[in-house]
């Protein structure tokens, strides 16, 4: 049994105004079976600072973006991980959500997909679920490569195209035949030469970039 198989421990907050989805997501959340169990609140601010939560769902704005209050959960010990739920439908979102958020989900997503997000969150990946990148028009494995002004190398293109996707440093790896620790060196750069500290800033800084 590998770590990715292992339950997250700790309990999950679903903060959604409308009861109905609310619930809805609650009970896929409980069925992935990666937390210890599952809250509900009406809203974001509902949730009390210091409350402690491994994961908090919130849903985002109309504009793709998620309130100030909601990006500072993390901030205010609310919550561990922020995951940003969109609606499930094809409209274009803000790349810049990802600012405060660790994940984003589209909205159709069943127990599997939720399973295996909620447990890359919980060892330090910033994730977009497939469908949630459709409208962007970018490809997964391979996005647009960054403009010169971003100063990367080739080999780090392709390790930020890798990491951009969620891919663990080992996945990222043994795609690209290096070792791990070459990742972790190449990340370091990338975190400096884009002004990021951790790897959702970094993700939102990548999918917000201009292509060449």
């Amino acid at each position: 049994m590998t770590s990715l198989d292992l339950a997250v421990s700790g309990r999950a907050v679903v903060a959604i105004r409308q009861p109905l989805l609310g619930h809805g997501l609650a009970r896929l959340v409980e069925q992935a079976g990666v937390v210890d169990g599952v809250d509900i609140v009406g809203d974001p601010s509902d949730i009390a600072a210091g409350a402690g939560y491994r994961f908090a769902l919130v849903r985002a704005d109309a504009d793709g973006t998620l309130r100030a209050d909601v990006r500072a959960l993390t901030l205010v010990g609310a919550a561990d991980h922020v995951v940003a739920v969109l609606d499930g439908r094809d409209a274009p979102w803000s790349p810049t959500i990802l600012r405060g958020a660790d994940a984003v989900l589209h909205g159709d997503e069943g127990p599997a997909d939720i399973a295996a997000i909620l447990r890359l969150v919980g060892r330090g990946c910033g994730v977009v679920s497939q469908p949630a990148l459709r409208p962007l028009r970018r490809p997964v494995v391979a996005p647009l490569p960054p403009p010169p002004a971003l100063g990367l190398t080739p080999r780090q293109q392709d390790v930020a195209a890798l990491l951009a996707t969620g891919a663990p440093n080992k996945v990222v790896a043994h795609r690209l035949g290096i070792a791990e620790g070459t990742v972790k060196i190449h990340l370091s750069q990338i975190y400096r030469l884009l002004g990021v500290s951790n790897r959702g800033q970094f993700i939102a800084r990548w999918l917000a970039r201009e292509p060449a």
